[in-house]
């Protein structure tokens, strides 16, 4: 069985040092009844030298790739699916777009 999943998107704010969760903003890629795209919020996240790396370098607005697993978390008998990420890709800087 595979359990991976690879998301891109941008950074929706500054990572904090003491946080290892990181929501990123993703555009549907077709528009509602209204003609505008809706965007969905995707919360991942990061361990170790990974999350270090991230905060060094990454920045709200910035477009990152993001490939990880999907674990089960038990947490007072609340099941929840948590996404992991095992390697992150720093794709393109807000200042670069701009």
């Amino acid at each position: 069985m595979l359990n991976q999943f690879i998301i891109v998107g941008r950074i929706v704010k500054d990572l904090e040092k003491e946080s290892n969760v990181i929501t990123i903003a993703m555009p549907r890629h077709y528009k509602n009844e209204d003609g505008e795209y809706d965007t969905d919020f995707v919360d991942v996240a990061i361990d170790g030298t990974l999350a270090k790396t991230t905060i060094e370098y990454c920045k709200k607005g910035d477009i990152i790739g993001v490939k990880g697993s999907i674990r089960r978390e038990i947490t007072n008998d609340i099941r929840k699916m948590i996404l992991v990420a095992e390697r992150v890709t720093f794709l393109s800087s807000k200042k670069a777009d701009e």
